[in-house]
């Protein structure tokens, strides 16, 4: 097996959906496999017999091998585990997140007038922010996104799969503008067309009835989001 070759073809495979680290892991963990294979290969199923083998052969203490073989078998493991966080993602809500309750209200009769109510995840961090719902082919209802002081938020569709439409949301709780129907992984931004507080990502197709104008109001308490 040219292990070169399956390294590459691994991240090409994989490229869309897992990111440099996880790459790297799954490398780590085909180097274990490497390892047992030719070590196998000449006999040596011992541990013992390992120490020979020509990856390992300078190593002089066994105690230090027995660790390194090791953390290689756990780097495989947790390669399995991360490509598992990968597609625990896919789930409505991820697991730990915070959720709140937000309410759209129609500025005219088009909506019932208690409002439009979805349950969506609070992106509130940076590192949540950027994220986003990056790798998702579940939606939930919504995530919205909460900034400190007014500015031009931009988002963009990186390694999200799945259309959105995206609400930007003035300090006065209203709705500046709509970007609908967002094509999945594109690298091109969309902006508030004023300084905005918050931003609203709903599944492409579930805000036909808003427009710009209508009220955005969400709980002031987070809770943990619903496990389906």
């Amino acid at each position: 097996m040219n292990f070169r070759k399956v390294v590459v073809s691994s991240a090409k495979m994989y490229s869309k959906d897992f990111d440099v680290i996880n790459i790297i892991v799954v490398s780590a963990g085909l180097l274990s496999l490497r390892l047992r294979a030719g070590a196998q290969k000449q006999g040596w199923h011992s541990i013992r017999g390992w120490a020979e083998y020509p990856y390992v052969k300078k190593c002089q203490s066994m105690r230090w091998y027995r660790a390194l073989a090791g953390s290689l078998r756990c780097t495989m493991v947790l390669g399995l585990i991360v490509g598992t966080d990968v597609s625990a993602s896919t789930q409505a809500y991820s697991p730990r997140a915070k959720c709140v309750q937000v309410t759209i209200v129609a500025s005219d009769s088009r909506v019932d007038g208690a409002g439009v109510k979805i349950i969506a995840e609070a992106a509130i961090s940076l590192a949540e922010r950027q994220k986003g719902l990056m790798h998702r082919t579940q939606l939930p209802q919504g995530m919205l996104f909460l900034f400190q002081t007014p500015q031009i938020i931009s988002m963009w569709m990186k390694n999200t799969p799945k259309s959105l439409d995206i609400l930007f949301i003035s300090p006065e709780n209203r709705i500046i503008n709509i970007e609908r129907e967002t094509v999945p992984f594109s690298l091109k931004t969309v902006s508030a067309k004023a300084p905005a507080t918050a931003a609203l990502e709903m599944p492409a197709g579930t805000t036909k009835l808003l427009k710009p104008g209508d009220v955005v109001k969400w709980t002031p308490h987070f809770f943990p989001c619903p496990r389906k």
